[in-house]
């Protein structure tokens, strides 16, 4: 939605992998700006690797639920349409699920900003820099909520759905639940794979929308009062606590006069 500006750039880091089968559905939510030309450039030129679909605009949450339905590859992720990939990171990916298949269902990358800000994200700081699999049962400081930087099987996804009335925050509560049934995951950062995540100039992303938000607080709230307190596994007790301080730290006091 209104990506216009950098959508060629990004759809470039994909076309630029060194893994060739890959299959992308390109979700338009309803933008009025000059994405659906750029977008059909590349949907003629590929049209076996690329699905184009238009809806009318429902949000982030919406359009990657819409996206869903359009999967058939073995791997998902939910890529952002400002942001890129190193050219090796589908072919390490797709390598280290397949040596590791049989004990995680997720991989994820290290986050790295780029733009208005850069270096390593923050929550990514205590992880180990190498390729591992990462178990929350021993390291529940370790969790990762970004669906944007991580890749999931078909089979374990493809009946989730990210919750539309959160702002912003959908990927905690899908992460939260695949936590809850495998609490191990895939780290990949080696030859240099990564997430590259704008973080842009003019301060326009959805991210930067919930400083003047109220409701990407309150729906996170709305989240963890289902949660049955009295039960928490240690990764939730540190989900909760990073998901509250984010926001309390984050969105503007004029938010709730």
């Amino acid at each position: 939605y209104n990506g216009h500006k950098y959508i060629d750039e990004t759809i470039n880091s994909v076309l630029n992998q060194t893994f060739p089968y890959w299959e992308w559905i390109i979700v338009n939510d309803g933008s009025p700006d000059n994405s659906e030309k750029i977008i059909k450039k590349y949907v003629d030129k590929y049209p076996k690797n690329i699905d184009y679909v238009v809806k009318e605009n429902g949000g982030l949450a919406s359009a990657k639920n819409e996206g869903l339905k359009h999967i058939k590859a073995e791997y998902i992720n939910f890529f952002d349409p400002d942001d890129t990939l190193p050219k090796n990171t589908l072919r390490e990916v797709y390598r280290f699920f397949n040596i590791n298949k049989l004990y995680i269902d997720m991989v994820t990358l290290p986050l790295y900003h780029f733009e208005a800000a850069t270096g390593l994200h923050g929550k990514y700081n205590y992880i180990k820099k190498e390729n591992h699999i990462v178990d929350l049962t021993q390291e529940p400081y370790n969790f990762i909520l970004s669906s944007a930087a991580s890749f999931y099987k078909h089979d374990v996804i493809k009946n989730k759905r990210f919750n539309e009335e959160m702002r912003g925050a959908e990927d905690t509560i899908l992460n939260h639940e695949l936590f809850l049934d495998n609490p191990k995951f895939g780290f990949v950062c080696g030859n240099g794979v990564r997430y590259n995540y704008r973080k842009r100039e003019a301060g326009t992303s959805i991210v930067d929308g919930l400083k003047q938000n109220k409701k990407g607080f309150t729906t996170i709230l709305n989240f963890f009062e289902k949660i049955d307190i009295n039960n928490l596994k240690d990764f939730e007790k540190e989900m909760i606590i990073y998901e509250l301080r984010s926001r309390i730290f984050n969105i503007s006091p004029e938010c709730f006069d």
